[in-house]
């Protein structure tokens, strides 16, 4: 039986966001690194959390449905372009996450938020031995990676993409965000049709626009994999690349 839930439930990263709060950048050394099959990391508040979220988000990522649809408005006078009124969820195997989050466990965690009380989690299968702890690392201690510019390629059979969000907030919270939008944007590489609005106002002073972008989305996709994170010295923004065989991800019939 398949289990219907919404991104952020599907990342199993579900945190309040406290505005205001200065953003850690500071993360543990394998947080930065690609993760080998069956680890995860995950932002949570508990350990029993943890593994909960780490089993839904190996299972999604493994192999799900998408389906919904995604919308973007941006206003020139806000200078923001955010996706707003999303409704999409991932489809998967609730009885695949059930028995796999009976085969894991919490290797190491490192606390990023004190106020919230949140943490990030690093989950893997309990047959392995536990990593050795990792210093804090900050991103400025890593050289720009080749691809904080990728929009959207294949390498080796791979299709690869980067997703962004401000570190101005939550850091739990601006992770959770630019992954999902990667995740978008290795969808949007399949030449989805992309639906748009354009309004310009003129006020008698001057001439502002606003213009809305939406996707309707029915996608399968299968062993999405978290290749790299870093953050952006310039925008302060968190990066996050995403890969998945090209082949996996497939468009699926109205």
């Amino acid at each position: 039986m398949n289990q219907r839930l919404r991104s952020v439930v599907f990342l199993g990263l579900v945190l309040a966001t406290a505005s205001g709060l200065t953003a850690q950048t500071a993360m543990p050394a394998w947080f930065w690194k690609p993760l080998g099959p069956g680890w995860c990391e995950v932002f949570a508040k508990s350990s029993d959390e943890a593994v909960q979220a780490a089993a839904f988000v190996l299972t999604a990522y493994s192999r799900s449905n998408v389906l919904g649809s995604f919308q973007q408005f941006f206003d020139e006078s806000l200078d923001d372009r955010t996706w707003r009124n999303t409704d999409y969820t991932y489809n998967f195997s609730q009885k695949r996450a059930t028995v796999l989050a009976q085969h894991l466990e919490v290797k190491e965690r490192y606390p990023v938020n004190l106020y919230l009380r949140e943490y990030v989690y690093l989950v893997g299968p309990q047959v392995l031995e536990s990593p050795p702890k990792s210093a804090p690392l900050e991103p400025t201690a890593l050289a720009r990676p080749e691809w904080a510019d990728v929009v959207g390629e294949t390498r080796a059979g791979r299709l690869r993409a980067v997703g962004d969000f401000t570190l101005k907030g939550n850091p739990s919270d601006a992770w959770v965000k630019a992954e999902e939008l990667a995740v978008f944007q290795l969808l949007r590489t399949k030449q989805v049709d992309l639906g748009r609005v354009t309004r310009v106002d003129t006020d008698g002073k001057a001439d502002s626009y606003s213009q809305m972008d939406w996707i309707e989305l029915n996608f399968a996709m299968a062993d999405i994999r978290v290749d790299g994170r870093w953050v952006d010295p310039q925008s302060g923004d968190a990066l996050v690349l995403v890969s998945a065989p090209e082949a996996s991800i497939r468009i699926l019939s109205p």
